[in-house]
């Protein structure tokens, strides 16, 4: 994912962008390709989609804000790139689409030989699959349990990065998506383009993991009030582990290491610095697995 990411960011910084730019419009993936495919003709013979992507932020060197609105799956911009030939040379061109008050607008960008830059296999693109859009996609991942588990630890979490390719290992066509808190921790989520079949993993490190939600780490008692001890199951005790607590806002309190885990696996947990309310727990421990429970503390 991350190569993708800085291939997209580095071709948005590429392409100028037009004076209409501060008048965008969102607009989901498959209202701009027709747009981008045309504007690919002028310079490629025979064009062949192999990606679409998007990014999401404020980024130095783009005029614009990049939105993604998740509840439409719609975008600011998407980047359609294609291979072709020029000459009967093999040749790869990408094309930014932006939505404006007076309609649809497609810049050009020759990649030139990027070769093994690509984290993607170029030769295998996504005409003649019937992919799902953008909007479909995102409901597919509303629909994960994983998704929603990371949601009500992280609820202060946004779309950060994604893209529709064909992955090289199974020949399958997807959606991979980035999604990102406060605190970048990342959950990366791939939809079957076809199928729907939705897979979501956190990420700290670069290491992928489980979100596990609550009842898998116990905490007693609960509300507390000063002490409380915090259960781990034996599969996931490591001298590794990590104990993050978040308030209701979704903003880091405590980040512990060097947890002092007995021989039944409990914890001691000191909530008198905590002010009253509601808050999570979120324990990494052994296998990249994320526990998670919620603690009252009251005074």
């Amino acid at each position: 994912m991350k190569r993708l990411y800085l291939l997209i960011l580095v071709l948005f910084l590429t392409v100028s962008y037009v004076g209409s730019a501060q008048l965008t419009q969102t607009y989901k993936a498959k209202a701009g390709e027709s747009v981008a495919r045309d504007k690919a003709k002028e310079t490629l013979t025979d064009p062949e989609l192999f990606i679409i992507a998007t990014l999401a932020g404020e980024f130095e060197g783009i005029p614009i804000k990049l939105e993604f609105d998740e509840d439409k799956g719609e975008a600011t911009a998407w980047i359609y790139l294609f291979n072709g030939t020029v000459d009967g040379n093999d040749s790869a061109l990408t094309i930014i689409v932006i939505k404006s008050l007076i309609g649809m607008t497609a810049m050009q960008f020759n990649m030139g030989d990027m070769g093994g830059a690509l984290p993607f296999d170029p030769e295998n693109g996504v005409d003649g699959v019937e992919w799902i859009d953008s909007d479909e996609m995102m409901i597919a991942i509303r629909g994960n349990d994983n998704y929603r588990d990371f949601l009500d630890v992280f609820p202060e979490t946004h779309f950060l990065m994604g893209a529709l390719l064909t992955e090289p290992m199974q020949n399958h066509t997807i959606w991979g998506i980035t999604f990102m808190n406060k605190d970048s921790l990342q959950l990366n989520c791939m939809v079957d383009a076809v199928s729907k079949e939705t897979i979501c993993r956190a990420q700290i490190s670069d290491v992928e993991t489980n979100i596990i939600a609550d009842d898998e780490l116990s905490i007693y008692p609960n509300p507390a009030s000063d002490m409380a001890m915090l259960s781990i199951p034996a599969q996931c005790i490591s001298e590794r582990a990590e104990l993050k607590v978040y308030d209701s806002m979704g903003n880091l309190v405590y980040n512990l290491n060097n947890l002092d885990i007995n021989s039944d696996g409990k914890i001691a947990l000191s909530v008198d610095n905590l002010f009253p309310g509601v808050y999570t727990l979120v324990y990494s421990g052994l296998n990249n697995t994320l526990l998670t429970t919620r603690l009252v503390v009251v005074k």
